[in-house]
């Protein structure tokens, strides 16, 4: 019936959070086979999407550790110097910065396209893993001594099967594993864009109803431009002449950053949070945006993906060293309440912040002033932020 192959662990998802588990694995001593729709040359060289990940020092650390920060030049990795609030025209807003100038960043940009074609550089040195593009999975099978994947050109077993297929993840599905979905009824639309003045490396998120702009500092004077708005307005904005937008966009940043100019596409995301109400089953774990899909305002997506890479490795080394199945179910359980533990409370804070910043009620403009205010005369919760942003891994 076609192709089959044998793994210790099979990941099914070749995004930059599957990609990452595998290296992982590997480099500790597992067999691991990644399962992908997309052909290899796709992954080798993984299309600009205009997404921009912001990363705190944790993850650059894995990064690093992983060798992807090796496969990267200087200019593609940008500096966050500080970050900046603002609630509409007020003139309040909520700085984050380092207590000095000699300082580290408080995070870095990286385009995500970047860091899929370095980890599947990376890849090409690891005999142990085993790549299975152009496939599709049809339906997952289990028994007591391995989990298996049947696709459109053959059947894939593994004692331990890990979904990594995107917040809208079919391998979730197939497990029977449900995910509170929530839909905040907007189209994110990116960009780049280059400008007259120098942003300083400072990032600045403007709650302006009703749109949501995030200016994030490239090198050069170049910002990344994350704009949220209703569907409608988005794609307005998306096929607005380039002379007119360029005009548009200099216009809701109040000419902070001079006369713009835009330099890319510009891309369109639905955007869709996503938590799965388990992150395990019977042979079977999720990682990165098929556990969490974050609302990007934040900035944790891939950060949470590498913790969960991360933390799933820690649990299958330690059920290994103990001579344990890799699918031990204490030890999967382990995994669940720790990353549990770290993604809940951000994603629900989250989802609360967005809905509270984009609300029309005039209550809530109030609310988002007087937050901005009081948080700004706190520094206690200022550090606490910043500590969470530069702690090491």
């Amino acid at each position: 019936m076609g192709m089959s192959s044998s793994s210790e662990v099979l990941i099914v998802g070749a995004g930059p959070a599957g990609l990452a588990l595998a290296l992982s694995l590997a480099r500790a001593g597992l067999r691991v086979a990644v399962l992908e729709q997309q052909s290899e040359a796709m992954l080798a060289e993984a299309a600009d999407d205009g997404r921009e990940i912001a990363l705190h020092h944790a993850s650059m650390q894995m990064l690093e550790t992983l060798g992807v920060l090796a496969e990267l030049q200087a200019e593609q990795i940008a500096p966050i110097t500080a970050a900046r609030v603002a609630n509409g025209r007020s003139s309040r807003f909520l700085d984050f910065k380092p207590k000095s100038a000699q300082a580290p960043a408080i995070g870095y940009l990286i385009s995500n396209h970047l860091i899929r074609r370095a980890l599947y550089r990376q890849l090409q040195n690891e005999p142990s893993i085993r790549l299975l593009c152009e496939q599709r999975m049809r339906s997952v099978q289990r028994s007591e001594a391995q989990a298996g994947v049947l696709t459109d050109q053959g059947e894939h077993q593994a004692q331990l099967l890990v979904a990594a297929d995107s917040r809208h993840s079919a391998t979730r599905q197939a497990l029977g594993i449900a995910a509170h979905m929530h839909d905040f009824g907007k189209t994110m639309l990116v960009c780049r864009a280059e400008h007259a003045l120098d942003h300083e490396g400072i990032a600045w998120e403007w709650f302006d109803l009703p749109r949501t702009i995030a200016a994030l500092p490239l090198h050069g004077r170049c910002v990344s431009l994350a704009i949220t708005l209703p569907h409608a307005e988005a794609e307005q904005l998306a096929t607005m002449p380039e002379a007119r937008f360029n005009e548009t966009i200099c216009q809701w940043l109040e000419h902070r950053l001079g006369p713009m100019r835009l330099v890319s596409p510009r891309w369109r995301y639905p955007l869709i949070a996503t938590y799965a109400q388990r992150f395990i089953a019977p042979r079977a774990a999720l990682v990165g945006d098929a556990a969490v899909g974050m609302h990007p305002v934040t900035a944790h997506g891939y950060n949470f993906g590498l913790h969960s890479q991360q933390l799933l490795t820690q649990v299958l080394l330690q059920s290994q060293r103990r001579g344990l199945d890799l699918a031990d179910a204490s030890a999967l359980r382990r995994y669940e309440r720790r990353h549990r533990a770290y993604t809940l409370p951000l994603f629900l804070a989250t989802n609360a912040i967005v809905d509270l910043y984009t609300s029309r009620e005039p209550v809530a403009r109030f609310a988002r002033d007087l937050g901005i205010a009081l948080s700004s005369r706190l520094p206690p919760f200022k550090q606490a932020v910043l500590r969470q942003l530069t702690r090491g891994a």
